[in-house]
């Protein structure tokens, strides 16, 4: 089990891929019973929440760039992709991907499928890549159906490295879509 990280519950059912750090280390932990894979500050404070916690091993998150995972509310088989915004010591390090509605996610895959050389370091499949098409939760108007793509676009943002502007392009979008 990959336990994502979100700050946006309501968009799970436009979760089309799971993002993880490939350079950090994670923790491989039976969690109440469950095999789960996350950083070690989620392993902490799942510890700390009382949960029943055994560390198995680690893993690092090279590893895991490849393998699939399921969105539990919508059944769908989605893959775990690199991306170096994913803070390992922040939530559970483990990033549900939303490109729809969140600017970071849809600036990270399109990074990602133009570079050639990430996609062969980590043997990530181009089809697999080419297949995940954003999906739309919230119709937001100025917006339409894919607000992140819509304030990326307008703001000019061509990679996730422009932190600045997508902070902003984040912080826009969650603001409209929750107050709309």
């Amino acid at each position: 089990i990959y336990p994502c990280t979100t700050y946006r519950p309501e968009t799970v059912y436009g979760a089309i891929n799971i993002w993880v750090n490939p350079e950090a280390t994670y923790v491989i932990a039976e969690i109440d019973g469950e095999r789960w894979v996350l950083g070690k500050y989620g392993v902490e404070e799942l510890s700390d929440q009382k949960h029943t916690v055994r560390i198995i091993g680690e893993i690092k998150g090279e590893e895991l760039i490849g393998r699939f995972a399921e969105n539990t509310v919508t059944k769908w088989r989605v893959p775990i992709l690199p991306a170096s915004f994913v803070d390992p010591e922040t939530g559970t390090g483990v990033v549900m991907s939303v490109p729809a509605h969140a600017p970071y996610d849809y600036v990270a895959l399109e990074d990602l499928k133009k570079d050639l050389n990430m996609i062969d370091r980590f043997n990530i499949d181009i089809g697999v890549l080419e297949a995940l098409r954003p999906v739309s939760l919230i119709s937001l108007e100025g917006y339409g159906n894919y607000p992140a793509i819509t304030v990326v676009k307008k703001m000019g943002i061509k990679s996730q490295l422009e932190t600045d502007k997508l902070e902003k392009a984040t912080k826009e979008v969650y603001t409209k879509e929750f107050h709309k």
